[in-house]
C-alpha cells in the first residue's frame, strides 16, 4: 500500500488523492480529515489531530482486546474440559482420536460461525439495525449514544480545529 501511495505522490498527487483508491485501508473519517486540511492549507494541523485519534483508537482497541482476553481464555478451557465423561474417557481408555474429533468438530464450528458473523457484520445495513436495536438496551445503549457523541464532538472539533466553518463542518 505504502509503495503504490509513494508512487501516486511521485506523480503529483496530493496525499488525500493519493490514500483515495486505497479503500478499507484508510477510514472515511480518515480521508475526510486529510482532504479538508489539504484544502486549507492546515495539513499539519489536520494530521495531529489524525495522529491523536489513532492513538484514541490504539487505546480503545488494546483496553478491548484486554477486556476479551480472560473470557476467551475461560472459552478455551471450558471447550478443552466439557464434556467431562469424554476427558474421563480419554484418561481411562486412551481414546484420543474421538476426544480430538469431537474438539475438531466444535473447533470448527465456532470458526465457520465466527466467520459468518463477521462477514454478516461487514453488511451496512445489518450494523445499522443492530445499532439501532442496541441502543434501546439500558446501560449499552446509554454507552453506545455516548460513544457515538464523543465520536461526533472529535470530528467537528478536527474540522473546526483546521479552519472549516461551523456550518460547513455539521455533518
Amino acid at each position: 500500500m505504502l509503495g503504490r501511495v509513494a508512487e501516486r505522490l511521485d506523480d503529483g498527487e496530493s496525499l488525500p488523492e493519493a490514500l483515495s483508491p486505497e479503500g478499507r485501508s484508510i477510514s472515511p473519517f480518515d480521508l475526510a480529515l486529510l482532504r479538508t486540511g489539504d484544502h486549507t492549507g492546515r495539513l499539519d494541523i489536520c494530521m495531529k489531530d489524525l495522529a491523536g485519534h489513532c492513538r484514541l483508537r490504539a487505546r480503545w482497541l488494546t483496553q478491548t482486546f484486554h477486556a476479551c482476553t480472560y473470557p476467551m481464555l475461560l472459552l478455551v478451557f471450558g471447550l478443552l474440559i466439557f464434556p467431562i465423561d469424554l476427558v474421563v474417557t480419554l484418561f481411562t481408555e486412551g481414546d484420543w482420536m474421538s476426544y480430538l474429533l469431537h474438539k475438531a468438530r466444535i473447533a470448527g464450528g465456532l470458526v465457520a460461525g465466527g466467520l459468518v458473523l463477521v462477514t454478516v457484520l461487514q453488511m451496512r445495513a445489518v450494523r445499522s439495525g443492530l445499532e439501532s436495536i442496541s441502543w434501546h438496551i439500558p446501560v449499552l445503549g446509554s454507552a453506545l449514544k455516548e460513544r457515538a457523541l464523543a465520536r461526533l464532538i472529535l470530528a467537528l472539533d478536527s474540522l473546526l480545529n483546521s479552519g472549516i466553518g461551523v456550518v460547513d463542518a455539521w455533518p
